[in-house]
């Protein structure tokens, strides 16, 4: 593995893709970044990112990237927190690997900056959303955060020999429950329908509190992610 393999950055929101760059990519789409990275937009969920790794690999990309937000599991963790796990434990209980060399490389060139911390990723099919199913989850993995994407990417990376980490930075806490009205409005793909979240504010105001805490904590996330990538470069380290 050497900084001039093509690295494939897999990540679920167009959101998400703002941490890289100002392009604008929607869902499917894969845009590419100086010259030898390719970023994919695959919308949330286990299925979607393993097809978009996929696409990646088959698109000449010798390196991939989970990249995005989690939420935390773990009590010590907080918004803009950056997870660099050693491996990402599947909703079938094995564990998939990061590649350790490549992991150590990254987490040296930027923990001078940001929080960086290395326990495990759990996967699960859809968001946790209440402060007790993060509790349960991290009961029952000993995992520090959650994901929907990065077990899938690890497995395909796995299938195709390739290296593979995953790149995530924390947008909720563990004491911070998802607001209802967030859930409502997300659609199949895990993008936020604008309309439909109006429409709910309009029927609960009260939500309106939980979900600019959580819009500051995602933006934390988001900071956090494009620090990395400034710091490490687009080779992230490798």
């Amino acid at each position: 593995m050497t900084e001039r393999d093509p690295i494939g950055f897999v990540i679920a929101l167009p959101l998400e893709c703002r941490s890289l760059t100002r392009q604008k990519a929607r869902r499917l789409a894969t845009v590419e970044l100086h010259g030898r990275c390719l970023i994919r937009v695959s919308g949330s969920g286990a299925s979607n990112a393993e097809a978009a790794a996929d696409e990646l690999v088959a698109r000449g990309a010798r390196r991939l990237v989970s990249w995005g937000c989690a939420g935390a599991l773990a009590d010590h963790l907080a918004p803009g927190d950056v997870i660099l796990p050693a491996s990402v434990r599947t909703s079938d209980g094995s564990h998939v690997g990061c590649c350790g060399e490549w992991r150590r490389r990254l987490a040296q060139s930027v923990a001078e900056d940001i929080r960086i911390d290395e326990g495990g990723i759990a996967e699960s099919a859809d968001i946790v959303d209440t402060v007790a199913g993060k509790r349960r989850l991290r009961d029952a993995t000993g995992a520090v955060a959650v994901d929907m994407e990065s077990a899938a990417v690890l497995r395909v990376a796995k299938g195709h020999n390739v290296p593979c980490i995953a790149v995530r930075a924390i947008a909720d806490n563990a004491s911070t429950p998802v607001p209802r009205s967030v859930l409502r409005s997300v659609d199949a793909h895990g993008e936020v329908r604008l309309v439909r979240l109006i429409i709910e504010l309009a029927r609960d105001p009260s939500e309106l509190v939980g979900l600019t805490h959580l819009n500051r904590c995602f933006r934390a996330a988001l900071h956090s992610l494009s620090r990395v990538a400034e710091l490490a470069g687009p080779s992230l380290a490798a």
